[in-house]
């Protein structure tokens, strides 16, 4: 489906893991193996309300499982409840490359590159190479964080992020995890520029409560 919510459980550095996406072009180059594969689409990825995979980009709305051509990302940010052992997703959909590009060409030139030496500084090459030869499986590469390598499970929220064409999920360093606590340090690095774009994309894309679009709205700029 196309449609998302936020949930009140939002927390706004969060937004940071839009951003994430705009660094896939740079991810194959941290590839020691180039030993891609694919399988059909996780379960882990699919629409939470409809259950099924999700087949329109959030932003031109192009129908993605018509178009097997067109590689896309799926993201899912989830918050967990641990008194209740329960998580849902905060959001999740899918956006086609394209419209990725276009949103990676809003990032400001400061803040992509904070990113990218983020990742490159804290990404394992050890782990890379064992998601080139598959020596992770989809379970454990959705319940790791790809950067500290700690248990998704134990932080309140996380983010899982997928690339695929057509019907099929690409399995290489994808499909990944980052924590919300390595998703935090990262919006810190983000200038004031590219969090009005990531107000915008909120505003533009994603419904919710006034009193919530209101507080998006007027939160705390962050300086970097």
């Amino acid at each position: 489906g196309v449609a998302s919510t936020f949930t009140p459980a939002l927390l706004i550095n969060r937004k940071v893991s839009f951003w994430v996406m705009s660094l896939a072009p740079e991810l194959p180059d941290l590839d020691t193996a180039m030993n891609t594969r694919h399988q059909q689409i996780h379960s882990a990825f699919y629409s939470t309300v409809d259950k099924i995979p999700f087949t329109h980009c959030l932003v031109c709305e192009r129908n993605l499982l018509q178009e097997p051509l067109v590689p896309y990302m799926i993201e899912k940010n989830m918050r967990r409840y641990e008194s209740l052992g329960t998580e849902e997703p905060i959001f999740e959909f899918a956006i086609c490359q394209p419209c990725q590009m276009d949103m990676s060409e809003a990032l400001s030139i400061e803040s992509r590159e904070r990113m990218q030496e983020y990742f490159q500084e804290h990404i394992s090459g050890e782990r890379v190479i064992m998601c080139q030869m598959g020596q992770h499986s989809i379970e454990e590469r959705i319940t790791t964080c790809l950067l500290s390598e700690s248990d998704v499970h134990h932080h309140s929220e996380y983010s899982l992020y997928a690339l695929c064409k057509g019907d099929q999920m690409e399995v290489s360093i994808f499909p990944f995890a980052l924590s919300g606590k390595v998703l935090e340090e990262m919006s810190g690095l983000l200038s004031a520029k590219s969090l009005g774009e990531m107000d915008d994309f909120m505003g533009n894309y994603f419904s919710g409560p006034p009193e919530l679009r209101d507080f998006l709205k007027t939160r705390p700029t962050l300086i970097v």
